[in-house]
């Protein structure tokens, strides 16, 4: 029998991480696939240390994205949460 192959935890993380911040602005859909699955492997590994939304000014690194998780410059909730894109996170 073939040895078995496994990927960390860590690695499955930047690799979502990566494309949460570089994938185009379209695929929220994809994206919040890839935050189900990342979930669910952080949890039930107790790995899971929480997300934070991605800046605008972190945007600027996008290869493809342009539309922020959250507005740093709004003076209240909804105002942060106004013309954003809640799957851009970056998971801690």
């Amino acid at each position: 029998m073939p040895k078995r192959k496994t990927v960390s935890v860590e690695l499955l993380k930047s690799m979502v991480n990566e494309v949460l911040l570089n994938g185009d602005d379209y695929d929220t859909r994809g994206r919040s696939s890839l935050t189900l699955l990342l979930e669910k492997v952080l949890m039930g590994s107790g790995n899971y240390r929480g997300f934070r939304y991605l800046s605008a000014s972190e945007m600027l690194n996008s290869v493809n994205g342009t539309q922020p998780g959250i507005n740093a410059e709004g003076d209240t909730t909804l105002a942060k949460f106004t013309n954003t894109d809640g799957t851009r996170v970056c998971y801690l």
